[in-house]
This record gives structure tokens, sequence and C-alpha cells, in this order.
């Protein structure tokens, strides 16, 4: 019984393979051949396709470079800004420093130290209305104070 069972089945097999055979005939004269000039066309398409998207690939890279050295640009002027803001921040810690000294209380020589501070922020470049500002008098008694510091240096 095993023999003829193995006999069917084999007949059974190329059976299915000359039937798959004919069907392979029919489509193969029903699907219309490639010509030569379709495949070059083809071909030049698919050349053209990988040659753009080399070019694209290239920009990308490109690209990246660019936004990656602003980024490093950024980044030190970040380092710059936040270097000006602690040498600010300490700048405003000495003035107010020197604001609270002008402002205590008159002893003897406070008025002399005082407007010897005045005389100080002017040499040092300041308008007499920055310093007005910064020792919380008056832009007039500043400008007095200037005054009659000029005329003492300018007698004998």
């Amino acid at each position: 019984m095993t023999y003829l069972q193995l006999i069917i089945d084999i007949v059974f097999f190329v059976t299915i393979l000359f039937l798959l055979w004919q069907l392979d005939r029919k489509i193969g004269k029903q699907r219309p051949p490639v010509d030569r000039e379709t495949f070059l066309e083809l071909e030049e398409m698919i050349t053209r396709s990988q040659e753009q998207a080399d070019q694209f690939l290239k920009a990308i890279e490109e690209r990246e470079q660019g936004i990656q050295n602003l980024l490093r640009k950024l980044d030190s002027q970040e380092k710059k800004l936040l270097g000006m803001i602690e040498q600010a921040e300490g700048l405003s810690e000495g003035l107010a420093e020197q604001q609270a000294a002008l402002k205590k209380d008159p002893g003897p020589d406070s008025f002399t130290d005082r407007y010897a501070a005045i005389l100080q922020m002017i040499r040092q470049g300041l308008s007499p209305e920055e310093v007005a500002k910064r020792s919380g008098m008056a832009e007039g008694e500043v400008n007095l104070v200037v005054a009659l510091s000029q005329t003492r240096t300018d007698r004998p």
C-alpha cells in the first residue's frame, strides 16, 4: 500500500508541475515584453533619482554642520554673557556698599570723605548726573563740589 501511495503522490506532483508550467506560458504570452528604449529610460530615471538623493543628503549634512557651528557660537556667547552678568553683579554690590557708606550719619570727616568720593567718581569718567544717582545727592550739589574743587586747585 505504501508503494501505491508513493506512486499516486508522484503522479499528483507531476500533474501540478505541468499545470503550473502551462499557466506560466499563458501568462508570459499576455505580458508585453519590455523594449530596450523603455528599459534605458527607466535606468536613466533611477540614475537621476540616485543623484538627487545624494545631493539631498549632502545638503542635509551641510546644514547640520552649519547648525553645529551656530550652536558652538551660541555656547560661546552664553559663556561671555554669564561672565558679564557675574561682573555686573559684583559691580552692583560694590556700588551698593559705596552708596550705603555715603548715606551713613555724617561724622566729623564724613563730608570730606563724601566729597572725595564724588571727585573720585568724576575722575573715573562718570557724569555729574551718574554721580548724583550713585551718591544719593542732588546733581546741583555734585556740580558745586566739582566747581569748588576746581577753584581750590586753581589757587596758588
